[in-house]
């Protein structure tokens, strides 16, 4: 979904765009420096819940204050059963008010579309709302936190819902007949009925699972109902293994349990870290390369490739001409590492296609095969155009053409790599794949900054995942500070926050130390699937027989 209702003078200047003169005129007095050139999406509308039948209402930011675009997108193209809200009220600086006036707003959205909603605030207030518009959880303002919400969904509908804006049209219309002085007592009466009618209207049946109870500004304060949890249950893991299994057995339970699993993430990460353990993953694999979906055949293609199992080989081959040009190259890969040499002409017309998926796959699987030849492909890939239509995307493709070229022995291109280390915040996924790609390509001239990374504290302080990845970047070097590091991995693996724990699992699983399996098990019980697959994996490492000192074994 893309922002369709851009925030008046903060996205967009209202009325006087039409004139640029004006605007200019404008921006020069109040407003220096903005250029307010954003492109709204085309409509209102809400997505579909993966897996499931239903839909969620997604309004970006400041979308949750205007009534007729929270309607129509619950409405748009089926009934949103429950409304998620992501907004940045960052620009509040230290004042809360801000920040609890945006939220009294949504909370008119949840009363009159009577669906319950969560709001996602950077600097707050994120908060679960029921369907009545009541508050039943929120996290402080400007202060780091997690909850989770358990929305009890409301099946009524409401007279909003029906009417929309029809009500305060007519009752501007009503006042102003009302101002006629003929006949000003019995129009009076009549409007009077009327409003009296539309008043008592209901949207829908009384009974309802929703909390019952009514909203309204007079009292903010939130009178506690006894129908309302007083605790929130914690969450089941989603994969779990025997009682009395051993920490790696327990971890290939989870990861087999994870191929078969309902989301095609969790298969395409499960095949992944079974790698590490060529028996499982031959049971696994051949039902992985003849999936439904093509991320997670391209996946068990690369995994074939990396355990040279040959045994696969017959399944392989038909991939070539399979529909989806990312399961071709993971074919391509595959093969060629089994002996089979095929054709690998293909992947120099993918390394140049419009579509950047398509194309950073393609550059990825030819970094991947080592192949030297490849290196005036993936400079020319370099001046190749993209379809304009995410920088961000193309910028990041860059980044793994750098790294192939790097892999292949052509480390003239790091230089834009090294420099993703110094993106602001808001860019901290160029970051990410920055360190990831140094620590990769084993680039010891950039050490000193992934440390720098780890090590800053106070206002130049990188978020805990950041600093994780940094700190793994400098473990693939060899870094005399792998120790503290790894302390820091340790430390926050019992973060709130599931990327942070996936991601210190994974740092301590880089480091390999059997003597870190204790400290890892226990997020194989994770509420979070995700958290899990990252435990297992990084288990795997440690526990590989042949890592004694602290590093993974390869092939």
């Amino acid at each position: 979904y893309d922002k369709a209702y851009l925030t008046p003078f903060g996205e967009r200047m209202p009325y006087i765009s039409a004139w640029d003169w004006l605007e200019d005129q404008l921006l020069a007095l109040g407003a220096a420096g903005m250029s307010f050139d954003m492109d709204a999406g085309d409509r209102p509308r809400n997505v579909a819940w993966p897996g499931t039948d239903l839909r969620i209402a997604t309004p970006i930011c400041f979308e949750d204050t205007v009534s007729h675009v929270v309607r129509r997108m619950v409405r748009d193209p089926a009934p949103a059963a429950c409304i998620v809200n992501l907004s940045n009220d960052g620009w509040f600086g230290t004042s809360d008010a801000g920040r609890r006036h945006h939220e009294l707003m949504a909370r008119w959205r949840c009363i009159e579309c009577r669906l319950p909603m969560v709001r996602v605030a950077n600097t707050g207030e994120s908060s679960w709302i029921d369907s009545c518009g009541r508050v039943v959880e929120r996290l402080a303002p400007q202060t780091a936190g997690a909850l989770i919400a358990s929305p009890e969904l409301d099946g009524r509908d409401t007279l909003v819902m029906t009417v929309g804006d029809i009500l305060p049209a007519m009752s501007l219309v009503l006042l102003c007949v009302l101002a006629v002085p003929m006949q000003r007592r019995w129009l009076g009466l009549a409007a009077a009925i009327v409003l009296i009618v539309l008043a008592g209207c209901s949207g829908g049946a009384e009974e309802s699972s929703a909390v019952s109870g009514a909203w309204s500004t007079r009292s903010l304060s939130v009178t506690p109902d006894p129908t309302m949890p007083s605790t929130v249950q914690a969450a089941q893991p989603a994969f779990t293994a025997p009682e009395g299994t051993s920490v790696r057995d327990a971890a290939l339970v989870i990861l087999t349990s994870a191929c078969v699993a309902e989301y095609p993430q969790f298969r395409a990460n499960a095949v992944e870290a079974l790698v590490l353990d060529h028996a499982t993953l031959t049971k696994q694999v051949g039902a992985l390369l003849a999936d439904p979906n093509p991320a997670v055949r391209f996946s068990a293609c690369m995994a074939v490739g990396r355990a040279r199992l040959a045994l696969f080989a017959p399944a392989v081959k038909p991939l070539l001409q399979d529909t989806n040009l990312a399961v071709r190259a993971g074919a391509i890969f595959a093969l060629q590492r089994l002996g089979q040499h095929p054709d690998q002409s293909p992947l120099a017309g993918m390394s140049g296609a419009k579509d950047l998926t398509i194309r950073g796959i393609a550059i990825f699987v030819l970094g991947e095969l080592g192949n030297t030849s490849a290196v005036p492909v993936l400079r020319d890939a370099l001046q190749r155009p993209t379809d304009n239509t995410n920088p961000m995307r193309a910028r990041i493709v860059d980044l793994q053409t750098a790294e192939a070229l790097a892999k292949l022995g052509d480390r003239s291109q790091l230089d834009p790599v090294r420099a993703a280390l110094l993106a602001p915040g808001e860019q901290a996924e160029l970051m990410c794949l920055g360190a990831q790609i140094l620590g990769n390509v084993k680039d010891q001239s950039s050490e000193a900054m992934l440390l720098g990374i780890v090590a800053a504290r106070g206002r130049t302080e990188r978020p805990a995942e950041v600093r994780l990845l940094a700190g793994e970047a400098a473990i693939k070097m060899g870094s005399a500070r792998t120790p503290e590091i790894l302390a820091m991995a340790r430390m926050l693996l019992t973060s709130r926050m599931p990327m942070v724990r996936a991601q210190a699992a994974t740092t301590l699983g880089t480091g390999g130390l059997p003597s870190d399996v204790a400290s890892i098990a226990p997020l194989l019980r994770d509420p979070n699937a995700l958290v899990q697959l990252s435990a297992a994996q990084a288990i795997l490492r440690c526990t590989a027989q042949d890592s004694t000192s602290g590093t993974v074994a390869t092939d």
